[in-house]
């Protein structure tokens, strides 16, 4: 304190108070926007892909920011719900596969579930690079604000910035 007293710490809340207190906490319109663009992002990809880690994504941010699922997590989980049921009238002889089933992880062609979300991420990377820099960022500059709203390193950024930035360069037109 300014007379030279020392501050004591104060001591953490409860988890009983901060449930009690939970309802009057407001997040920051700014936080709720940024939840509700990623969770948009995360539907639009699902329903492109059909690929459901873009759900668990969608899951985990909702879990991290103590937010409702949206109405499409909440339909993915319940058939996931409802196959596993299945799976526990009817014991399968390969589990595994069962569960990947139950899950909606068995994508067809090459690659799985897994390495497309990554390609997937990329082109989400790059697009965010691109309106950032059409917005006025240079491309260091973008490299840094894309970092930290996509939770990657600075060279992952770029590195999907190099790799798909034709595709927003120079768009395929129409014919």
């Amino acid at each position: 304190m300014a007379d030279g007293t020392p501050v004591q710490p104060k001591p953490p809340i409860s988890d009983h108070i901060a449930r009690l207190l939970a309802p009057y906490v407001v997040p920051h319109p700014e936080f709720l926007q940024a939840l509700d663009d990623q969770l948009h992002a995360f539907q639009v990809s699902y329903r492109d892909t059909g690929n459901p880690l873009w759900v668990w994504k969608a899951v985990l941010a909702c879990g991290s920011a103590k937010s409702a699922l949206p109405d499409w997590v909440m339909s993915y989980l319940v058939r996931a719900a409802e196959r596993f049921s299945g799976l526990l009238q009817s014991p399968p002889a390969n589990p595994t596969k069962a569960i990947a089933g139950a899950l909606e992880m068995k994508l067809t062609g090459p690659g799985s579930v897994f390495a497309r979300l990554d390609d997937s991420r990329e082109l989400m990377i790059a697009e965010r690079m691109h309106w950032h820099i059409k917005g006025g960022l240079n491309e260091t500059n973008a490299k840094y604000v894309v970092s930290g709203e996509e939770n990657v390193s600075e060279a992952t950024a770029l590195r999907a910035w190099h790799k798909h930035r034709a595709l927003f360069e120079n768009p395929p037109t129409k014919p």
